[in-house]
């Protein structure tokens, strides 16, 4: 048994500062004896395992890590596990009590010390037992005891470099047989209990070796004295010339030049194709003072892949890639270290951008679609994405937001398991691909946003594994934890900075990015304007483009400071997030509960939420993070029509709240699958079911009706009435000058009849049914809304070619553009009092027809038809002067109306 006390001051007397269960002690009884004995073996030693279990099995074993121990040190039945690596004991049992053992050892052969043994149970039932995955370790024990005789190098200290060739002083004492070898071969066998030799050290490698003495004494016990020594290539010292920096960089005059950060390392190699992935042709030049290993090569004109070497002992793909052929042998996507080929191309053709003409959407103005490449089609990759591009214009959405689309471990993943920052996720697509997505993207008025991981990476990274645990050494990582178990960078060390700086910088300046959204910002800090984490990427994205869209994903307490105090523009929503999904699930939500219009209200309205504008909040029902609304409705009692209408009504609030809305991709038309990371490709035959088509049209309708309110992408909201009891919230979205809209909510289960206070006077249209309603003061009383619904209201009726309710035009007329001028969306109304054909075109200062909005046949009627600022192939155009011309004719094709109207579109 442990027997003990607590004390929080053992030098006081004070009978209150300790705890002796009133002076009994503590007892603890211990009633098994340890997995293995004895619990720090040596050389002589044999080691029994000893453990209980309800089937048999075997030890999955290694020794020295998980080296497989040579043929005499294994248990009869026993067979190989991982090539050269571990094999396979069979355990022994049970006994009567339960007990499976096995006994191992002794480890006491001069051709293999064991300084350490690794295990894992395997039980024959399939299941396994490897101590929650940290493996069982048993190091061993080297002192002599009096029984055992001792042998020393005693002019040989772990970490030397060895000279060539390397005096050796050797001294034993009650030993009758003594050994030196060298990783296992056999340098000099000498009795005498003092002997030197000279060691030869030509045929060494460049790294890391054992040297060790084995001594054996009469009574046959052995004793070992081990060293870690190293054979190191000379090294040049010289300065990283200022034109360089870290990664590789083609000097346009027929060479490059590598550089790595690596302090700590003895040397470095850049092997590749180049040098026949010889180490000992390809060892770097030393920086000291900026710990950067560098060469510079001459190459011709081609493609070449390439690793570091790393003190002879560890490969790396570069941290600072931009491509990999990162595969196995059979050319699949792969995860293993060593098959990180870095790619360098050199003289290949340039991508052709077609996209001087895009100017980024105003952030107000954003519509943020997210998606994952692999789940988005078919194809599971970029051309897939770029396929869909027509589809994502014609939804309404100004932005795709990309889910980390860089390179991860094998072929599938969200991409939050990052490996290296900077080079395209080869399944998805070569780098020109990814470029013609952005590009394509751009030419229909589409800005592109890629999802950033700088909290962590993958452990297969080279930012890991240069150093594993060596976080003294590591430029980039520390021994912090977070909640995935992946290693955490530290973002106050040099190499973190330079990752994290450059990679936002490359996005930008070579694929055309626009903006980012920063995944848990919460686990990496920050620390003043560009000083540290956070503020010091963004702040460095800041400098490659001043209106880069940054967003973080920010659930912090200090969320206002963050985007007030750095170039951070926005954060993911989570107050509107929370809330609204309690109210649509009827039930309780991460903190939130169905019905607190007082919580509604920080959803939908930034400034009760303590922010300064719509831009701080990009507000989402859905996320790659998150259950989709349908299916959280579902699984909390409700029908799927019932489901179904909850997802419309979010969408409803979702893009007449003042934020940015963001929806993932599928929310459109209705996916209701169970969130997962494994594949879970979006369902577009649900297009073809009337209900998910009817979806599609709602999201359709409120995207657009979005982008033609300016009042919906303003500053202002008031929220004028909220009704805890009822579940109903009204609020106002008015900007002097433009429409205003009033949007009034019904989030329970029974219709909800209210008194709608609106900014003025006159007849409001609402949207949702197409209705009209008169006012005559500020308040229209008595106004039923359905169960689960949303009314919005507006002052002008805008919606896209549609006849408005409204006496029949007497004259043919074309209005004034509204509004005008504009940036980038206006509105053109005209009024037939006969059926005609008619077309609506507009022109370039030169005459030249720019875009065909309306080309057809026309009842009587008043019209509105927007246009968004782009061409007939989804193009935007050029600031200027515009004219939009409406041309008329009868039955019988004789024109009876021609006229056109002046427009300015400033951006």
């Amino acid at each position: 048994q442990i027997d003990f006390v607590f004390t929080v001051n053992p030098s006081s007397t004070n009978s209150n500062d300790w705890d002796n269960n009133s002076g009994n002690d503590w007892h603890v009884p211990v009633s098994e004896m340890g997995l293995y004995t004895p619990l720090e073996p040596g050389p002589n030693d044999t080691i029994r395992i000893k453990i209980a279990h309800t089937v048999g099995g075997n030890l999955w074993w290694g020794v020295n890590g998980w080296d497989e121990p040579v043929t005499a040190y294994q248990p009869p039945g026993s067979s190989g596990g991982d090539p050269g690596q571990s094999i396979e004991s069979p355990l022994t049992g049970p006994d009567t009590a339960g007990y499976y053992t096995i006994q191992l050892g002794p480890f006491n052969l001069g051709g293999q010390p064991v300084s350490e043994m690794n295990f894992v149970l395997h039980w024959s039932d399939g299941t396994w037992d490897n101590n929650n995955g940290q493996d069982y370790r048993i190091p061993f024990n080297f002192e002599a005891t009096p029984t055992d005789p001792s042998i020393s190098l005693t002019n040989i200290t772990t970490g030397q470099t060895l000279a060539d060739p390397q005096p050796i002083q050797v001294s034993t004492s009650n030993s009758v047989y003594n050994e030196v070898r060298i990783d296992g071969q056999l340098r000099m066998v000498s009795s005498a209990a003092e002997f030197n030799f000279d060691l030869n050290t030509a045929d060494l490698s460049y790294g890391e070796h054992t040297l060790y003495g084995f001594a054996r004494a009469a009574n046959g016990r052995v004793m070992f004295d081990m060293k870690t020594v190293w054979k190191t290539p000379e090294i040049t010292y010289a300065a990283l010339p200022p034109m360089d920096y870290v990664g590789v960089h083609d000097r346009l005059d027929g060479t490059v030049t590598f550089a790595l950060l690596a302090p700590g390392k003895r040397f470095v190699s850049l092997v590749g194709d180049f040098n026949d992935w010889d180490p000992m042709a390809g060892v770097m030049t030393y920086d000291s003072v900026r710990s950067i290993w560098w060469t510079n090569l001459a190459l011709d004109p081609g493609t070449y892949e390439y690793m570091y070497d790393l003190d002879g002992a560890l490969r790396v793909g570069d941290p600072f890639a931009v491509d990999l052929n990162w595969v196995d042998a059979n050319g699949n996507e792969h995860w293993a270290r060593e098959n990180q080929k870095s790619v360098l191309e050199l003289g290949g053709e340039s991508f052709e951008w077609t996209d001087d003409g895009f100017q980024k959407p105003a952030m107000e103005d954003l519509v943020i679609y997210e998606l994952l490449a692999r789940d988005f089609s078919s194809t599971q990759d970029f051309q897939g994405v770029i396929d869909k591009l027509d589809y994502l214009q014609d939804l309404g959405i100004n932005a795709i937001e990309l889910m980390p689309n860089y390179e991860f471990p094998g072929e599938s993943s969200w991409g939050y398991n990052p490996a290296f920052f900077m080079a395209v996720e080869s399944s998805y697509g070569t780098q020109n691909k990814f470029k013609e997505l952005v590009n394509e993207a751009h030419n229909r008025g589409i800005a592109v946003l890629m999802d950033l991981v700088f909290n962590h990476a993958d452990g297969s990274s080279p930012y890991h594994q240069m150093y594993g645990t060596n976080y003294a050494d590591s430029p980039y990582m520390h021994a912090e934890t977070n909640d995935w178990g992946f290693p955490d960078f530290d973002h106050g060390k040099e190499g973190t900075k330079l990752l994290t700086s450059r990679t936002v910088q490359h996005w930008i300046n070579e694929f055309h990015i626009d903006g980012y959204r920063y995944d848990h910002t919460t686990g990496i800090g920050w620390s003043g304007v560009n000083d540290y984490g956070v503020s010091y990427f963004s702040w460095a994205a800041y400098q490659a483009d001043g209106e880069v869209y940054q967003i973080a994903e920010h659930f912090g307490a200090d969320v206002a400071s963050l985007i007030n105090g750095t170039k951070i523009r926005s954060h993911w929503h989570d107050a509107f997030h929370d809330q609204m999904k309690a109210n649509l699930r009827q039930g309780s939500f991460e903190g939130s509960w169905y019905g607190d219009m007082n919580k509604t209200e920080r959803g939908i309205s930034f400034a009760a939420d303590g922010f300064s504008n719509l831009e701080a909040c990009v507000n989402y029902l859905e996320s790659h993070d998150e259950q989709r609304v349908i299916w959280e409705a579902q699984t909390n009692g409700l029908s799927y029509s019932q489901a179904v209408q909850k997802a419309k009504l979010g969408a409803e609030v979702l893009f007449t709240a003042a934020g940015i809305p963001m929806f993932y991709m599928g929310a459109e038309f209705g996916m209701d699958t169970e969130r997962t990371i494994d594949y879970n490709p979006l369902q577009w035959n649900y297009l073809d079911d009337p209900v998910n088509h009817d979806i599609f049209q709602h999201y359709k309708r409120l995207i657009w009706l979005r982008n033609s309110y300016p009042a919906l992408r303003s500053n202002s909201i008031n929220v004028v009435a909220k009704n805890n009891a009822g579940k109903t919230i009204v609020y106002h979205r008015t900007l002097d000058g433009h429409p205003g809209v009033v949007v009034a909510v019904n989030f329970s289960t029974s219709p909800q009849t209210l008194d709608i206070q609106f900014p003025h006077n006159g007849t409001w249209y609402e949207f949702v049914q197409d209705d009209t309603v008169s006012i005559e003061s500020e308040w229209y009383g008595g106004y039923t809304i359905p169960a689960s619904s949303a009314r919005i209201f507006t002052s002008e009726h805008l919606w896209v070619d549609v006849v408005e309710e409204s006496p029949q035009p007497k004259s043919f007329t074309l209005g004034a553009a509204y509004p005008n001028p504009f940036n980038p969306v206006t509105n053109f109304r005209y009024h037939l009092p006969a059926t005609s054909t008619i077309t609506l075109v507009v022109r370039d200062i030169n005459g030249r027809e720019v875009s065909t909005l309306t080309d057809g046949l026309k009842q009587p009627g008043s019209y509105a038809v927007r246009w968004n600022g782009t061409d007939d192939r989804g193009r935007p155009v050029a600031s200027g002067v515009y004219f939009y011309t409406l041309t008329a004719k009868t039955s019988d094709g004789e024109q009876t109306f021609h006229a056109s109207r002046k427009i300015l579109l400033m951006k």
